[in-house]
């Protein structure tokens, strides 16, 4: 917390056993005696784990500071407090492009588009592995989905990919996905002969991700709902 719980105003309140966001925790050691004689250091180490809250203040880039302090029975006076020890919040850092790599000539019925979707975690001093990826693509009607086109790449370090893809929609969901990593797939499309002349065809990926590995209660998600659950982008590619 942002109080020293050492001091006699704080002890008592925060020595309940109670514990939840921000607020102090207390090992109770009893009384401790040290019968060794010789000069070495005595030292007791404690550890312990402490979430990142999905809070709205949690955004990459945010510092966390915390302290340690002992307090021997009731004498306010023989106690002492680290200095600050500081933790930075980081997150996923996703970009999406969509991009068309190749087009017929002419551009009309028969005529084969190769597509490219990107899916990239910055190199950000901020930024974190997204995990539980799912990149999904519906191609539009008025082209058909070649289907032994769909090829992947990647750079960095990207785990656990998997094709669902069938019928005209793409879909890959990937394990991790790396700080500093990339996740590509590229795939054609036949321009069906149900087209027109002029006719603009559109079609947009989308990509989701989670701030932790497999289903987890406390991780930040895709679903929109407040505070921060917003890993969702997309990107749209037209003829």
């Amino acid at each position: 917390s942002a109080t020293d719980s050492t001091s006699t105003a704080n002890y008592s309140a925060n020595n309940n056993d109670t514990y939840g966001s921000s607020t102090d925790v207390v090992f109770k050691f009893g009384d401790l005696v040290n019968t060794d004689v010789d000069n070495d250091v005595e030292y007791i180490v404690v550890e312990f784990g402490a979430r990142v809250l999905n809070i709205a203040s949690n955004t990459a880039g945010t510092t966390r500071s915390n302290t340690a302090g002992y307090r021997i029975g009731t004498d306010t006076t023989n106690r002492a407090t680290t200095s600050n020890v500081d933790v930075r919040v980081a997150e996923a850092q996703i970009t999406l492009a969509k991009t068309i790599s190749s087009l017929p000539t002419p551009l009309d019925a028969g005529g084969v588009i190769t597509y490219q979707i990107a899916f990239t975690n910055s190199n950000s001093v901020n930024s974190a592995p997204a995990f539980d990826v799912v990149i999904t693509d519906v191609v539009p009607s008025g082209l058909t989905l070649n289907t032994g086109s769909v090829v992947t790449a990647s750079s960095g370090t990207v785990l656990t990919t998997t094709n669902l893809s069938s019928g005209n929609n793409i879909t890959f969901t990937v394990g991790m996905v790396a700080k500093n990593s990339t996740f590509i797939i590229t795939y054609t499309a036949t321009i069906s002969d149900v087209v027109t002349s002029q006719q603009i065809l559109s079609n947009t990926s989308t990509a989701t991700w989670t701030s932790l590995r497999d289903v987890d209660s406390n991780e930040r998600t895709y679903t929109g709902v407040s505070p921060n659950n917003t890993y969702r982008v997309t990107s749209t590619a037209t003829v």
